[in-house]
């Protein structure tokens, strides 16, 4: 009898033994399955932050491009009035040339004609500054209009490779919990 009643003790040693570490292994997983789950929020609010700051970027650029382009407008603009006035002073220069021509002689005239000569040449270098500073910024525009496509683009892909990996973190956490429920239930049938 005493060694039948020893063994039923040991027996009862052992279950509770095994009721002991089922209880540390669902505690250990429930805590796992806490630390996923916050490491899972923080990587999403570290992923909107990411997404909030593209965005502002991706603003900043197009407001960039905008002010661009009204400075490449107001350049055609200026350039066109430029070039308007230019048209107007050589009819304006021949006009005078030609009178002084008529009234005091030949010298006088080639004397016009070299500062008239002179004023032409002023206007088509000034003409050809505006030209290669409207072809600077237009192709700083198009720099800028490609950098923004590249960001978009990184943009994407960046918040793609994120969504896999939430995705892939939320998988783990169903199989975590579905473990954990197995566990329970297992828990209960040997308790």
């Amino acid at each position: 009898m005493n060694l039948g009643k020893n063994d039923t003790l040991h027996d009862s040693l052992a279950l509770t033994i095994t009721q002991i570490n089922y209880i540390l292994l669902l505690l250990f997983l429930f805590l796992l399955f806490l630390f996923l789950l916050l490491l899972f929020l923080f990587l999403l609010l570290l992923l909107f932050l990411l997404i909030l700051l593209l965005f502002l970027l991706l603003l900043l650029l197009l407001f960039l491009l905008l002010l661009l382009f009204v400075l490449f407008l107001l350049l055609l603009l200026f350039l066109l009035l430029l070039l308007l006035l230019l048209l107007f002073l050589k009819f304006k220069n021949r006009r005078i040339s030609h009178l002084v021509w008529i009234n005091l002689g030949k010298n006088d005239t080639s004397h016009d004609s070299l500062a008239l000569t002179i004023t032409q040449i002023n206007y088509v270098l000034l003409l050809l500054f505006l030209l290669l500073l409207f072809l600077f910024l237009l192709l700083l525009y198009l720099f800028l209009l490609l950098l923004i496509v590249l960001l978009l683009f990184l943009f994407l892909l960046i918040v793609f490779v994120l969504l896999l990996l939430f995705l892939l973190f939320f998988l783990l956490l169903l199989l975590i919990v579905l473990l954990l429920l197995l566990l329970f239930l297992l828990a209960i049938l040997v308790l």
